[in-house]
């Protein structure tokens, strides 16, 4: 039997560093260079990294700064974490939302639906993002389609652009060669139901 002792003693300095909040601000610097601490292998997350993510916003406003100096990091992982905390802050993070909104032009399309996200949580105007939010839809991989349709209604007054290519993915569904057409149809017609209530939603 073999026993992780690390991740014990792990949880108890999350604990702790809970507790003290932004007292404990001499760990922020430690906390923000674990944002880009990496798993054994690529498909794996790491759980120092993860730990750090959940200690920094309990830590705002003292570690707002250094949050926002993470997201210009090279590194994806940091500065998707770095984004993610500050969106878990909210709006008195709102000092961030200039460099959030520099990726809504990001080459990565997951990357500006993540940025259109935290821009929400910051309490960032809804027609600055929610057209990347929509234009992403487009996007012929379905992977992620529940991530963008859960921030597409919870805006759904800015969600209007959206319908005629919700609309064109649940009729093409499916023809698009993919074993989770259904699925993808479900979500789609859910989405449009909320977005037009007094829409027939056919078959």
């Amino acid at each position: 039997m073999f026993m992780d002792w690390k991740a014990s003693y792990r949880f108890l300095a999350q604990a702790a560093l809970e507790e003290l909040g932004p007292e404990a601000k001499a760990a922020i610097p430690a906390l923000i260079q674990m944002l880009g601490t990496k798993g054994p292998t690529t498909n794996d997350f790491s759980p120092v990294a993860g730990t750090a993510f959940l200690l920094l916003p309990k830590m705002a406003p003292k570690s707002i700064p250094p949050l926002i100096g993470a997201l210009s990091s090279n590194d994806l992982q940091v500065y998707a974490l770095a984004a993610g905390a500050l969106g878990e802050i909210g709006p008195q993070a709102s000092v961030a939302i200039p460099v959030i909104q520099r990726r809504l032009a990001d080459t990565n399309v997951m990357v500006r639906v993540g940025a259109a996200r935290v821009l929400g949580q910051l309490g960032a105007d809804p027609t600055v993002f929610m057209p990347t939010v929509v234009e992403s839809l487009r996007d012929p991989d379905f992977t992620f389609l529940d991530y963008k349709l859960e921030i597409l209604l919870k805006y759904k007054d800015h969600a209007r652009a959206a319908l005629p290519i919700l609309m064109n993915i649940q009729m093409n569904a499916a023809n698009l060669g993919s074993p989770t057409n259904q699925y993808v149809r479900q979500q789609v017609t859910g989405a449009l139901l909320q977005l037009q209530p007094n829409r027939d939603s056919g078959p």
